[in-house]
């Protein structure tokens, strides 16, 4: 197992991600593009929202596209989940289009009552919805 991916005993990567979803202590750390400062490395991990849809894991970033964490998730593909003292290597992709309708769902009866969520639920973040996988859950 690499330095960037750590599973707790009794649970895979997969099953430690959704811990970290249900506990709603998802840090986002999404790989930096090759080339640039610190490249192919980590950045700072972003808190974010985060919710299970068909035992999937997706994200969303607040401000859309002008997310920086969502820039780098979308040029490299890859990052880690960071929750205290756990880090899990993910595999970030755009969700599809079908799932968006549940999604919407899932944050709002997550979120419900926050003043984030009608953000959330707007074209710009809603058009960002990024699937994250773990890294080696079947190892």
């Amino acid at each position: 197992m690499s330095p960037e991916q750590t599973s707790a005993p009794g649970g895979t990567p997969a099953e430690r991600l959704a811990a970290i979803v249900a506990a709603d202590d998802v840090h986002i750390a999404p790989t930096r593009p090759a080339g640039g400062p610190r490249g192919g490395v980590p950045g700072t991990p972003t808190w974010i929202w985060s919710v299970l849809v068909d035992d999937e894991v997706l994200v969303r970033p607040y401000r859309g596209e002008a997310s920086s964490w969502y820039a780098s998730a979308v040029e490299t593909g890859r990052g880690v989940v960071v929750s205290g003292e756990e880090t899990i290597e993910v595999v970030l992709t755009p969700a599809d289009e079908t799932v968006l309708d549940a999604v919407d769902r899932a944050y709002s009866d997550t979120y419900a009552g926050s003043p984030y969520l009608p953000p959330m639920l707007e074209p710009g973040p809603r058009a960002c919805t990024m699937r994250v996988s773990a890294v080696g859950d079947d190892a």
